[in-house]
């Protein structure tokens, strides 16, 4: 195998494998980048820690096609530490030898075959879904996925496409909750047709991580197919994206968000992001409790430490009847209002220990569950 790559491109692609490379495992396989050069001037890498894969396509010249696979953290280091230009990649067994100006490096190579490919997924058929658009969803619903491994389910985030009501498209939903609190956004997919619906599947967190480091690249669209109920593929920029299902059912979120509440309150969002950060920095990990006055005319955050004292801030809000206060996560709440872009949300409850629903006025596809804690 020889071939000559731009070193900026080569290194882009390497730093899409870092994430997924498993540095601790005693699998030789999992810490290696299988790379594969062909005559047709293409360069293909590909990691896997068997939950996520990751294949990108890069041109290159090739004089010599061939295959071959190396340590993926040293490799993405070597290159890193090339001063720009152009890479020159040669497999001399037993090395893999890079060279760029005056720069050399040498690695030891393992054996290809035992490396994974991608397979069967030529023929898939997939929808395409706005860049954007996905990157907006994870990032109002990543949040809220747990880290408690004794709840699979939760370890991930829903994926659920379906038929659009009037059958014009298609309405992908993206849900996250940790059983404390909920995120959930819908997004209709106008004129896009998909045969498998109804399709859903959990994708664990660190796909959801990799999928988001997937989306920085200058393509506006991703391709979304899901193969069985094994695993879901995301195809942008040359790269393709295969991560496996979690095994398991995901609950029945529907229950937990409210369909009334006795009090709908419009909460100016900068004012009361900025109490809860004051509050947060007196209470600090220790309880992360905040409690929430809500009386005639504003609402008043306070946060209270037994061992440093008390914060308090308040914005206007318009409140009537009897005064109420709800003890939230102030964590929980930093985290919805930090993703949320209009001037103002809405807060609905009814009473101390009943959960709150949070929605964007402006938006009615997102909206979000918290639980109350005991003030």
């Amino acid at each position: 195998m020889e071939l000559t790559v731009d070193r900026s491109v080569l290194l882009e692609s390497l730093a899409k494998t870092q994430g997924i490379i498993d540095r601790r495992t005693t699998s030789q396989v999992l810490s290696n980048v299988l790379i594969e050069a062909t005559s047709d001037g293409q360069l293909t890498i590909t990691c896997t820690d068997y939950d996520v894969m990751w294949s990108g396509v890069i041109p290159a010249e090739v004089s010599h096609a061939g295959t071959t696979a190396t340590n993926g953290k040293q490799l993405y280091e070597a290159v890193r530490n090339f001063v720009d230009g152009r890479v020159t990649i040669v497999l001399e067994d037993p090395w893999l030898r890079l060279r760029c100006g005056a720069s050399q490096a040498d690695f030891s190579v393992f054996p290809h075959e035992e490396f994974p490919r991608l397979q069967g997924e030529d023929d898939l058929e997939t929808f395409k879904v706005s860049k954007a658009a996905l990157r907006e969803m994870l990032e109002l619903t990543q949040f809220s996925i747990s880290n408690d491994e004794a709840r699979p389910a939760l370890n991930g985030a829903l994926f659920r496409v379906q038929k659009a009501s009037d059958a014009t498209g298609l309405n992908l939903t993206i849900v996250t909750t940790d059983g404390h609190r909920l995120s959930k956004v819908e997004r209709q997919l106008e004129g896009i047709a998909y045969g498998q619906t109804p399709a859903e599947g959990i994708i664990h967190k660190k796909g959801v991580q990799e999928l988001r480091r997937t989306l920085d690249g200058t393509d506006d669209m991703v391709d979304v197919g899901f193969v069985g109920n094994k695993e879901v593929l995301f195809r942008n920029d040359g790269g393709t994206l295969k991560v496996r299902q979690v095994d398991a059912k995901y609950p029945n979120y529907e229950k937990v968000i409210p369909t009334g509440s006795d009090h709908q309150v419009s909460i100016p969002r900068a004012p009361f992001l900025q109490g809860l950060r004051l509050s947060s920095s007196i209470t600090g990990n220790k309880t992360s409790l905040v409690k929430l006055n809500f009386s005639e005319g504003r609402v008043q955050v306070v946060g209270t430490n037994p061992d440093l004292g008390e914060g308090k801030a308040e914005a206007p809000i318009e409140f009537q009847g009897d005064e109420v206060t709800i003890g939230f996560n102030s964590r929980y709440l930093m985290d919805i209002t930090s993703v949320l872009k209009d001037d103002a949300f809405v807060m609905e409850f009814s009473d101390p220990g009943s959960q709150a629903l949070v929605r964007n006025p402006g938006d009615s596809g997102v909206l979000f569950v918290v639980m109350p804690m005991r003030v």
